[in-house]
């Protein structure tokens, strides 16, 4: 019974404190007794975190792409949004909203305000993947890509 419990103490990793009289200490312990370690884990959800990938699911309210009839209405509700918004921004900087009269700075303005309002949008609700989704934010994305077109036009001369 001797050699047994020696063996269990090395198994275990105890070692005697000098001036103890035999008592035995692991070298690691729990805060709760006879808790297995793993048992005690403070963030079990760190685990399988993927620091590239969210772990968190979408909200309810931010996911459009849960039912087709939900999808349609919010995101077209989000493309008028946008559209509105960008609005806003011409009367709030004095643009005009035919790009034949704006001036090179205006039409920089007014890309680097649809690209902000693209990219909030994909924040929120990913980018469109179905047709339909697609059928809806097309005139966005086309008229930022004449946009872009225009901007790099004038770079360039």
């Amino acid at each position: 019974s001797v050699s047994s419990s020696s063996t269990s103490d090395r198994r275990l990793g105890s070692s005697r404190r000098p001036g103890s009289s035999g008592t035995k200490t692991p070298l690691v312990t729990s805060n709760t007794p006879n808790t297995p370690l793993s048992s005690h884990d403070p963030s079990p959800s760190i685990q399988s975190v993927n620091p590239k990938r969210p772990v968190t699911a979408p909200s309810p309210s931010s996911d459009i792409w849960n039912s087709p009839q939900q999808q349609l209405s919010s995101l077209e509700i989000e493309a008028r949004d946008i559209q509105e918004r960008m609005g806003k921004y011409r009367l709030r900087h004095g643009r005009p909203h035919d790009l034949s009269q704006m001036t090179p700075k205006q039409i920089y303005d007014e890309k680097c305000d649809m690209q902000q309002e693209l990219l909030r949008f994909e924040n929120k609700y990913s980018k469109p993947t179905t047709s339909e989704q697609k059928r809806i934010m097309k005139p966005l994305y086309d008229y930022y890509r004449q946009l872009k077109r225009l901007v790099e036009k004038q770079q360039q001369t």
